[in-house]
């Protein structure tokens, strides 16, 4: 199964905890790391879902450990965010393989959201272990104890769409959102959007808008 950590170096507390809190809504744990020396540490010796990192930090910069990852090949996705960033800068994280770049301030369930479509993707691409987790969660019953609003909410997750989206499209406050997409995790007992959209993958039939 996927891991859930997913490696954030920053040092602002309040871009921390508001990161945290929006992660731990999704089932994810954040790792934070102050300085980037640390994080490659830490990332030579297992690999999280995917890396965040702040362009401007003390010592090393995000630029300078994204290139470091992509010397050794490290095969996670990374998004990079600033609240000093150029167009010049967005074009050097572009070419050194960032997925997505965002300027501070931005909602931090704006780029949850973005991961996880991402990390969605991937596990697309993966085969299905007919021994997985995953599939275990794909009982056809799993789909049939979602409520008649839950059904809708997770036709738009498998589409890709955006909590945002989603709020927007079904007239719900975000939080809501949220609300129901947890409650879909938990009755299909996996712990992410992108392990849920994998057991859809492997046997879920996708429910008819």
């Amino acid at each position: 199964m996927t891991s859930n950590e997913i490696f954030i170096l920053e040092d602002d507390p309040e871009v921390r905890r508001a990161l945290e809190t929006m992660l731990a809504k999704r089932n994810y744990q954040a790792l934070f790391f102050a300085d980037g020396d640390s994080l490659l540490a830490v990332a030579r010796q297992k690999s999280p879902a995917c890396i965040i990192l702040d362009l401007q930090l003390p010592g090393k910069s995000g630029l300078q450990v994204l290139a470091e990852l992509r010397e050794i090949r490290y095969p996670v996705p990374v998004f990079m965010m600033s609240g000093y960033g150029s167009i010049e800068t967005a074009v050097k994280a572009a070419k050194l393989g960032v997925v997505q770049f965002f300027e501070k301030p931005f909602k931090p369930s704006d780029l949850i959201d973005s991961i996880e479509k991402v990390l969605a993707v991937e596990v697309d691409c993966r085969p299905v272990d007919g021994k997985s987790e995953d599939v275990m969660a794909c009982d056809p019953a799993v789909l049939a104890s979602f409520t008649p609003r839950e059904r809708q909410i997770w036709d738009r997750i498998v589409r890709g769409d955006s909590t945002k989206d989603i709020a927007r499209a079904m007239a719900l406050s975000p939080r809501t959102v949220e609300d129901h997409r947890s409650n879909l995790l938990r009755k299909a007992n996996v712990g992410t959007t992108a392990e849920l959209l994998r057991a859809a993958l492997a046997g879920f039939r996708r429910p008819k808008v």
